[in-house]
C-alpha cells in the first residue's frame, strides 16, 4: 500500500512541477490567411442604424457570399431596414490575419459600402463579424456550407 501511495505522489509530483515550468503542451495558435475564408458562407444580420449616412433603423439581413481564398467575395443577400425588402447583389474584398481575425469591404447594387470586422470561429467554419460603419449596431454570423 505504501508503495502505491508513493508512486502516486511521485506521479503528482512530476505532473505538478511538469505544468509549473511549462512542460505541458500549450494550445495551438490558430494560423490564418486569406486561404483560410475560402468558400461558401451563408450569413444571418442583425442591428439597428442609429444614424450617420445609414438610413435609421432596425435591421436584418439573410444571404449568400463566397470567398475565393484570394482576398475577393460575392455575393447576394435580402434586407429588412425598417420592414422596407432590400434585395442585393454584393462584390468586395476582404483580409485575414495570422490569428484569424480580418476585415471586409463590400459594395452592392446601391453602391453603399459595407465594412466588417470578423473573426473565423468553429475550426475555420464559421465567422463572427460586426459592422463598423458610423451610425450601424449591427452583428451575425456565417457558416461554411
Amino acid at each position: 500500500m505504501n508503495h502505491m501511495r508513493s508512486t502516486t505522489l511521485l506521479v503528482a509530483v512530476a505532473v505538478g512541477t511538469g505544468l509549473l515550468f511549462g512542460a505541458a503542451p500549450s494550445p495551438a495558435v490558430p494560423q490564418c490567411s486569406a486561404k483560410s475564408l475560402d468558400g461558401t458562407y451563408g450569413f444571418v444580420v442583425n442591428g439597428t442604424n442609429v444614424g450617420g449616412a445609414l438610413v435609421p433603423g432596425r435591421v436584418s439581413a439573410t444571404g449568400i457570399a463566397t470567398a475565393d481564398g484570394a482576398g475577393n467575395l460575392t455575393g447576394t443577400d435580402t434586407v429588412s431596414v425598417n420592414g422596407t425588402i432590400i434585395r442585393r447583389a454584393i462584390s468586395g474584398t476582404y483580409s485575414v490575419n495570422a490569428n484569424c481575425t480580418g476585415q471586409a469591404t463590400f459594395t452592392h447594387n446601391f453602391a453603399q459600402p459595407t465594412l466588417r470586422d470578423f473573426a473565423l470561429v468553429q475550426n475555420k467554419q464559421e465567422s463572427t463579424f460586426i459592422q463598423t460603419d458610423t451610425g450601424a449596431v449591427t452583428t451575425g454570423t456565417a457558416k461554411k456550407q
